[in-house]
């Protein structure tokens, strides 16, 4: 099972289950200086009754593959209520934020999952993709290892424990000229400071545009 704060997911396989609770995105603007604003693009926090599928996405994704079962439970922002959606079974399953103007050049996106079991294959978890949908940078499970890179290109894991604990898992990208961008992957276990791990300095990200993510 796992839950998670933002996003969507590539592929679950049958012994994989995941529960999601607030999902988020938010964009970077420049301010006076090297000073940053952060502006909320999109938020899901699965907060209704019922459940979330392809015919029926909610208010907040574009798009949704498999089927989000809302329920009580999970994380919650402040006073509100914890709240979380569960994924079953097999198939692909995740839900996709697309960016109204694909150029954003700072992406924010992060979500708080509960990972129970994933087999020995790779399991995306987190991304940022261009307008288009292709993903990079990612979070991911490969092997049974949480690590995180550009797609197809380059894995970096994480010494974590991550199976049976709230973690949070966040992903930052900076696109600078073409495909050239600075990333940094984060993560955050309940009542510890965050982390970050694998940054990547000027490296290239194989997307022109920072249009999308998912979880």
């Amino acid at each position: 099972t796992s839950f998670l704060w933002m996003g969507s997911l590539r592929h679950i396989p049958n012994s994989f289950s995941r529960v999601l609770g607030i999902l988020c995105a938010w964009m970077a603007t420049t301010c006076s200086h090297a000073h940053a604003a952060l502006t909320l693009l999109h938020r899901e926090m699965f907060d209704t009754p019922g459940v979330l599928d392809a015919s029926s996405p909610g208010f907040n994704f574009t798009k949704v593959a498999g089927s989000f079962y809302q329920r009580p439970g999970g994380p919650r922002l402040g006073n509100g209520k914890a709240t979380s959606a569960e994924l079953r079974g097999s198939g692909p399953a995740y839900g996709r934020f697309v960016f109204a103007a694909a150029t954003n050049k700072r992406i924010f996106t992060g979500g708080w999952f509960l990972i129970k079991a994933a087999e020995n294959r790779k399991t995306d978890l987190l991304g940022i993709c261009d307008s288009s949908g292709n993903p990079s940078p990612i979070i991911s499970i490969s092997n049974g290892q949480l690590g995180a890179g550009i797609a197809y290109t380059s894995f970096k894991p994480v010494d974590l424990d991550y199976k049976n604990r709230w973690i949070y898992l966040g992903i930052a990208a900076h696109l600078k000229d073409g495909s050239v961008a600075d990333v940094r992957f984060y993560y955050k276990l309940q009542g510890e400071p965050m982390q970050s791990w694998g940054a990547i300095k000027d490296g290239a990200i194989n997307l022109s545009t920072l249009g999308q993510a998912f979880a």
